[in-house]
């Protein structure tokens, strides 16, 4: 039975806020840039190699088992004579105690045994000094001032060799079995001391996540340090350890800052801006924001904005005659799966319209239409007496977001409107009317690249090929979910333009929004702070780390796939019935998918996938990345390819039999 506990210091009690230690070298090197332009100019750009290597010349030519930072500082001096080897020395002392944090998890549970009256020692291989230790334990939790250090670097052993462990039991008068180990290295912390008999508990939450090993694009670069150390210091010093909280810390705050961040940057150098974000996506975009400039104030005020296509695209019309079904088509207003009650909504069409063409068309209500029936819908009520009513529908609730504008202060300020994406014409509606009044206003989607957008008046931050475009907009579109239904309209009450919702089911406020918006705050905060303190060109990182990023969703981790798949999601701009995002897959789910391709389904057949409970996708998942390819080229066969090919030889035997 145990009766002293030990622990190791870094990544077990203690940590860095960079993604590797070696992030320190990256500190230190464009610290150097930044204040010592007097410097060698090759040693400063270069810092972060030579420094590794200094060390590794160092522990080569060492006559012990541990070396300590001055010896590596002597050893680089050698080849660089001209340092200020005692400067550089203490920088990198000095932002090691900076950036140093407690592991709170750890740290609580060194409390708990202090608190039961129980001996606890420290045992680490670090080349630091033993001072700078004791000062970053005591930053870290100043119960631990006094508490034995067994430091390599003092001792001159290591935990490597065994010898450090040795040591601190001869001194501690302890027999092997007497001591609980903890450490997160599983060699030096957990193989070597159970040789020597010495109880062990692995500590594997300091791990970097598969998340944030992608973040960590390049080990040299300061601004992927950053975030993957912001990232990982969110998560290992955060109260609420859910799944929810941990996806908004690892995956949706650092893909979305790399958007908000260059946004803000931009409206600051506007006078009097604006930054409004759409509702419902923008709800996601405005914790961040807000977040950032809490932290790192900027001359711009941030608004959340409601509106919908539903509320921008029909008021924008003006043309009314049969080129609405081709104008509402192009603009993706639309949807594959229409019926006569989704259409009379969209276009504010009257009750009696409705029942008209209903009995002239014998189609059920509810009966989605085929393409040709959605045409000559839109024939008919193109020659109807109900073009005047719609018409005077579009001009009253045009009006009223006019208004709704007004109050928002509008057209006395220079705006940017920032939404998720995907095409850009909701933003395009918006500025169709105002083309008439002089107003300052620029329209950023995050994501979008499809050709169109080059005619539009629309900014993408991150463009994407068509391809990437489909696949990850409706996943994408999961992480920015607002504890609110979509935007119908507006009304006046109380002297004041209010929006109306759509009504949203019980059982969908019940997925945890406050825990997934703490977890976006606490990053955004934390990351902002790193990045304050160095001046970095984050607009050569971020395109990089959102490449990472959004690879991620092709396989993701099972925690984001079990808090965002469980979100309540339909498709279209009409509510249907709500379901599961990403339910977990049975095998007849499976099998419909790869056939039919439905989306009803899944919205986000990676996170079903990953959330699915099949042994053959836990050993290869890749096995059904391949069914699914297969499927999809006899798909295209049995939908295109054939049906293509035989029009194309009835084609060439109508032109041989003409020739002939």
């Amino acid at each position: 039975m145990a009766t002293v506990y030990s622990f190791d210091l870094f990544d077990t009690v203690i940590s860095r806020k960079t993604g590797t230690p070696k992030g320190i070298f990256c500190m230190m090197q464009q610290k150097m840039q930044e204040t010592w332009p007097e410097a060698a100019p090759y040693f400063t750009e270069h810092f972060f190699d030579i420094r590794i290597r200094a060390e590794q010349i160092a522990r080569e030519e060492a006559n012990r088992e541990e070396i300590s930072l001055n010896i590596i500082y002597q050893t680089m001096q050698r080849f660089y004579p001209a340092i200020p080897a005692g400067k550089i020395s203490r920088l990198e002392m000095d932002l090691e105690r900076k950036y140093s944090f407690g592991i709170r998890k750890t740290i609580n549970t060194i409390h708990f045994l202090l608190d039961l009256g129980k001996r606890v020692i420290f045992i680490s291989d670090m080349y630091l000094p033993i001072q700078q230790i004791r000062e970053m334990l005591e930053k870290a939790s100043p119960r631990f001032t006094g508490l034995p250090v067994y430091l390599s670097s003092e001792e001159g052993v290591t935990k490597l060799s065994g010898d450090l462990y040795r040591q601190a039991l001869g001194r501690e008068h302890l027999n092997p079995s007497d001591l609980l180990h903890t450490g997160n290295d599983p060699w030096t912390d957990i193989r070597i001391p159970a040789e020597l008999g010495i109880h062990t508990l692995l500590c594997s939450e300091t791990e970097l996540l598969p998340l944030e090993q992608a973040m960590l694009t390049r080990e040299n670069d300061l601004y992927a340090q950053l975030m993957c150390g912001a990232s990982r210091f969110t998560r290992l010093t955060a109260h609420d350890n859910s799944d929810v909280n941990r996806t908004a810390a690892t995956f949706s705050g650092p893909l979305f800052y790399t958007c908000i961040r260059p946004v803000l940057a931009r409206a600051a150098e506007e006078k009097n801006a604006v930054v409004h974000f759409m509702a419902r996506d923008g709800k996601v975009l405005k914790t961040i924001a807000d977040a950032i400039l809490s932290v790192h104030p900027l001359p711009v005020r941030t608004n959340y904005f409601y509106a919908s296509r539903e509320t921008l695209i029909m008021p924008s019309i003006r043309d009314f005659s049969e080129r609405l079904h081709s104008e509402l088509n192009r603009q993706s207003f639309l949807d594959h799966e229409e019926t006569l009650h989704s259409l009379s909504q969209k276009l504010f069409r009257p009750a009696e319209a409705v029942q008209e063409f209903l009995q002239e068309k014998k189609i059920r209500r509810d009966k989605v239409l085929k393409k040709d029936e959605c045409t000559y819908f839109f024939t008919w009520l193109s020659r109807s007496k109900y073009i005047p009513q719609i018409r005077q529908a579009c001009e009253k609730k045009r009006h009223l977001l006019l208004e709704y504008l007004k109050e928002l202060k509008f057209f006395s300020s220079s705006n940017f409107i920032v939404d998720i994406g995907w095409t850009g014409y909701t933003q395009t509606a918006l500025r169709l009317m105002l083309d008439t009044i002089p107003v300052f206003c620029w329209n950023l989607l995050c994501f979008g690249g499809l050709p169109e957008t080059e005619r539009l008046p629309v900014k993408c931050l991150t463009r994407l090929s068509p391809v990437d475009l489909y696949k990850f907009c409706t996943s994408l579109e999961l992480f920015c979910q607002a504890d609110h239904g979509k935007t119908i309209g507006y009304e006046r009450k109380d002297g004041r333009i209010q929006p109306l919702f759509r009504s949203v089911p019980p059982r969908y406020l019940d997925w945890p929004f406050e825990r997934y918006y703490s977890g976006l705050r606490s990053f955004s905060r934390n990351f902002t702070l790193l990045l304050r303190d160095f001046d970095l060109d984050e607009a050569e990182a971020e395109p990089r780390l959102r490449k990472a990023l959004l690879n991620i969703l092709k396989r993701p981790p099972l925690y984001i796939a079990q808090s965002v798949g469980s979100i309540l999601y339909t498709r279209g701009v009409l509510d249907g019935q709500p379901k599961e995002a990403a339910p977990p897959f049975t095998y007849k789910m499976l099998i419909r998918y790869f056939l039919h391709r439905n989306a009803e389904i899944t919205n986000w057949y990676e996170g079903s996938l990953a959330r699915s409970n099949f042994r053959l996708i836990r050993l290869n998942a890749s096995f059904f990345q391949l069914i699914r390819k297969m499927t999809n080229a006899l798909i295209w066969l049995k939908r295109d390819g054939i049906a293509a090919t035989c029009r194309e030889a009835i084609r060439q035997l109508k032109t041989i039999g003409k020739r002939g």
